[in-house]
């Protein structure tokens, strides 16, 4: 029988994180990649979520900003893609718990926290976006 919330624990143990200070409540996990936060959820016993927090949308250049997340959701960001919500820039993938294998968690999670942590830099750099983990809120 496929556990979620085990075989992320272990994945998340396999990939150098404590999965005990990873866990937020009983479908959600955090962790830390550099500058970038990633969630790990299940949702409603049925999806599997990872997405990463990054930036605030910036108030300059944001057709320069759309225009550099659409492109790069076709060739830089594998099964991942950019999305808007409450403000936020995120990264993220949303796919059904069914047919999900340990390997394939590894690779969402691993995949995410990478991409996350250099697309933020970017956002920061080139675009002038307030990055998530500068908030006081995020910071520990």
């Amino acid at each position: 029988m496929f556990l979620p919330a085990r075989n992320i624990e272990k994945v998340l143990e396999s990939l150098g994180y404590d999965p005990k200070e990873s866990k937020i409540d009983d479908s959600t996990w955090g962790v830390v990649k550099g500058s970038a936060i990633v969630l790990i959820n299940v949702i409603e016993g049925e999806l599997f979520a990872v997405h990463s927090p990054m930036a605030d949308i910036p108030k300059n250049n944001l057709v320069g900003l759309y225009r550099h997340l659409l492109e790069s959701n076709f060739t830089e960001t594998m099964q991942s893609r950019f999305f808007i919500q409450d403000n936020v820039i995120h990264l993220g993938t949303l796919r059904p718990l069914q047919g999900l294998d340990r390997e394939e968690m590894e690779s969402i999670i691993a995949e995410i926290a990478v991409l996350s942590d250099k697309f933020d830099d970017y956002l920061k750099s080139e675009f002038g976006a307030k990055l998530i983990t500068e908030r006081k809120r995020f910071l520990r």
